[in-house]
């Protein structure tokens, strides 16, 4: 009979060379244990299998034993690595399922064994944690003393399996935990809003959209959201959604990785700033708007991003104009000045027969520049600066049609209305007032389209345009009675006011308000 140690050095040696012999691991083991001074006969009854296969592990056992030189060397090395283990760590069915598989899928005897000695190092560590480990976490631990028992038994493969149970169980819990996360951030996003914090807001948005895509979010995928918001504010007013897209659009920049990504970034900034600035929410919004816009042309070249810089250049005129409006003096015709030479930068790109809708756009952003300039302008220089501003509107009217673009054909009118009224009031006699008539025309196709119930700021601020018109045909040296005119101010106004409120809209609240009382004392003192 075999000791422990060569009865495993054997079995190792014996699978390594006679590894196709037999099927089970556990047969083979068997057979060695059962000894070689025992009959063929006896040890197949014993192992329970056929005595042809158990001859031929004895004469396997046999050579193996032989006094050949090279055939003594192999088993000295196997015998020195069975040596060096602890032998109580793994069993001798692990043992030889380990030889068995080794044998099978490495050529090379030395590469066998080397590959193997690995393998059984890596056994006894994954025995030895299973029972001299206590820190582990107790689902870990369990799992691995599964693992070690099945290991023992040299199911190796089962092993396995329940390790990809246990794998697939906390991927399911981690996909449970990330979409409770998910919901617990929208939620947070939300609460955000009741305390009012767009930053924090801004950063729950931000670690969402991590969490939905397991990425870090693209400057497009934030910006989507930071212009969802924007969208809503400019049809229903308000101040912290757009405050939230400025917050969203500065952790979109730090996301950006190209000059293009940035200078879309800068231009969002400018969009968004622009809003409260025009609506008089923010005093800095304007200023803000147009430095955010400059700064988007650092990023941009005419020739390389034609489309982008031309637009940025456009918005830059908007975002001048609106704050000359609230300028007054030189700083006002210089912020003027600076928004007619960026509406025609943007011309030398957009012309009317490469990109005819953004030629139409901003030749109505050049007529609105021009039209104030005309305003601000006394003689024959600012009735020609008018003249300019009527003649930019009608051009975007030929690309601008109610039927093709209703909503740009209506802010059209509006525009053209107020040059015509401004056109009118300068001009006497029937002249003047067949002028203010047009301008009372084209505010009120503007209403046929900027309804209330869809456009109500755009309405309102129709209306208050109309209350000017009015008020200024009232005063026109060819009208006989000023009351109904008048009256017809004080209504539309009034109207506006319906729509402005001093948290929302506070700067047109309060122009609007001044006009609505000036009317109401002229009826009172008229009266």
């Amino acid at each position: 009979m075999w000791t422990a140690t060569s009865l495993r050095f054997t079995a190792i040696a014996l699978t390594l060379i006679a590894a196709p012999v037999l099927a089970d691991s556990a047969d083979l083991a068997c057979v060695v244990k059962a000894g070689r001074n025992i009959e063929a006969r006896d040890i197949a009854l014993t192992c329970g299998v056929g005595e042809e296969e158990v001859q031929e592990i004895l004469t396997i056992l046999q050579r193996i034993e032989g006094d050949a030189a090279a055939q003594k060397a192999q088993l000295d090395r196997m015998e020195a690595l069975i040596r060096a283990l602890p032998q109580s760590t793994i069993s001798d069915a692990a043992l030889v399922e380990l030889a068995r598989r080794y044998s099978r899928d490495v050529a090379d005897p030395e590469t066998a064994y080397y590959e193997l000695g690995k393998a059984i190092e890596v056994a006894t560590r994954l025995q030895d944690e299973a029972r001299n480990n206590p820190g582990t976490d107790a689902f870990v631990a369990e799992v691995l003393r599964r693992v070690a028992v099945l290991n023992e038994k040299a199911e190796f493969d089962a092993g396995a399996q329940e390790l990809d149970d246990a794998l697939a169980l906390i991927a399911a819990e981690a996909e449970n935990l990330r979409q409770r996360k998910v919901e617990l951030l929208e939620i947070a996003v939300e609460q955000d809003i009741l305390r009012r914090d767009v930053e924090s807001a801004a950063d729950r948005q931000v670690a969402l959209l991590k969490l939905k895509y397991a990425r870090s979010p693209t400057v497009w995928e934030i910006l989507d959201i930071a212009n969802e918001s924007y969208r809503f504010a400019l049809r229903f007013g308000g101040q912290y959604e757009v405050e939230f897209a400025i917050a969203l659009a500065d952790r979109a920049a730090k996301f950006a990785s190209s000059d293009a990504e940035s200078g879309v970034v800068f231009g969002s900034k400018g969009n968004f700033w622009s809003v409260l600035g025009s609506r008089g929410l923010r005093p800095d919004g304007l200023t803000n708007s147009s430095a955010a816009f400059r700064e988007a042309l650092n990023y941009f070249s005419q020739d390389q991003d034609a489309e982008y810089w031309a637009q940025t250049q456009n918005n830059l005129g908007a975002a001048l104009s609106e704050e000359a409006i609230r300028t007054a003096g030189p700083e006002g015709a210089d912020l003027l000045a600076e928004a007619v030479t960026a509406y025609r930068a943007a011309l030398i790109v957009r012309t009317k027969d490469d990109r005819p809708w953004e030629w139409a756009m901003t030749q109505n952003n050049l007529g609105n520049a021009l039209a104030l300039q005309g305003t601000r302008t006394t003689g024959p220089a600012g009735a020609d600066l008018l003249a300019e501003a009527v003649a930019a509107f009608r051009d975007a009217l030929t690309v601008r049609t109610k039927g093709g673009y209703p909503v740009e054909w209506a802010t059209t009118q509006n525009n053209l209305g107020a040059a015509l009224r401004n056109q009118g009031t300068r001009t006497a006699g029937p002249e003047g007032a067949e002028l203010l008539a047009e301008a009372v025309t084209a505010y009120r196709a503007a209403l046929t389209v900027h309804t209330k119930d869809d456009y109500p700021v755009s309405w309102a601020m129709t209306q208050e345009n109309l209350a000017i018109a009015d008020e200024a045909i009232a005063d026109h040296d060819s009208t006989v009675d000023p009351i109904p005119h008048l009256q017809a101010a004080l209504q539309n106004v009034e109207d506006a006011l319906t729509v402005y409120n001093p948290e929302h809209t506070s700067y047109f609240f309060e122009k609007a308000t001044k006009l609505r009382d000036r009317l109401r004392d002229r009826l009172d003192g008229e009266g």
